[in-house]
Order: structure tokens, then C-alpha cells, then sequence
């Protein structure tokens, strides 16, 4: 529905690739994709930006470049809104701690932190040493936006 200037959505959900919304979003996949399904139960957004929102997300089936991806398994994250940004806080609750809090502002242009926790003999672990080095405290992957 619409209340004055706003879009007021409710019961929405969504299932697609996870690469477009990457690429739409600007951020680089590095050959990365997955399925994702986000759900949210409500939500109020402006021509300013995310007024309000309860939902989340969930991300699988990943592949890519990257030898080991599919080892993280099944990401979820928490969606709301935090000062008329979208807000995603990922739930470090899967295999290798992959965990972080994203913000996107209205015009979809993303700010934070992503880090992992991947166990050194790891495939993943191997991989992204060989793209990125040695993390500088021996564990933590970190990428910033």
C-alpha cells in the first residue's frame, strides 16, 4: 500500500540469485553467486530511504571462484533500518563464522564489515590467503566496504 509519501509493504517474500542484487548493488562478486531468500514481515520505505523494516535473509548454495565456498553453508542475516539505511546484521551461527553488519543508504551504495573465521586447512582458507595473504592476525578474513 501507500500512506502519503511512503511504500508500506507486508508479508513480502523473495527468492533469486544472489550475483544481480550483488552487481546491482555495486559490490564486487568476484565470481561469487548463490540463492537467496529474504522474507519481511513489514516495512515502510521513502524517496529518503528504509523508514522501517522487521525481516531476514538467507543465503545457500553458493559457488564461485573461491575453492571452498560451498563450506559455508546456509548464511542468515537479520534485515531492518537504522537511520533510513537498510541494515543487515549476517548471524555468525554457520560454519566458518562468516559474520558482519552491512548498511546500504537509498541510493543502494553499501558501507561495513564482513569477516570470516575459516579453519587454516581449510580449502577456503587456502583460497583466500592465495587472492588476499595471510590475515594479520593468522585467522580473521575481514572485507570492508
Amino acid at each position: 500500500g501507500v500512506k502519503g509519501d511512503a511504500l508500506l509493504i507486508s508479508g513480502l517474500t523473495a527468492t533469486g540469485r544472489l550475483a544481480p542484487v550483488l552487481e546491482a548493488i555495486q559490490v564486487p562478486a568476484m565470481g561469487f553467486d548463490g540463492v537467496f531468500n529474504a522474507q519481511a514481515s513489514e516495512a515502510s520505505l521513502t524517496a529518503q530511504g528504509c523508514q522501517s523494516l522487521t525481516g531476514n535473509v538467507e543465503i545457500g548454495q553458493l559457488s564461485g571462484d573461491i575453492d571452498g565456498l560451498e563450506s559455508l553453508g546456509q548464511i542468515r542475516a537479520e534485515v531492518s533500518c537504522d537511520a533510513g539505511r537498510l541494515r543487515i546484521v549476517i548471524d555468525e551461527a554457520n560454519p566458518h563464522r562468516l559474520r558482519g553488519t552491512v548498511t546500504l543508504d537509498a541510493r543502494g551504495v553499501p558501507r561495513g564489515q564482513i569477516s570470516l573465521t575459516p579453519p587454516p586447512q581449510s580449502d577456503i582458507y587456502r583460497s583466500l590467503s592465495q587472492m588476499f595473504g595471510r590475515p594479520r592476525n593468522g585467522k580473521d578474513f575481514t572485507l570492508r566496504l
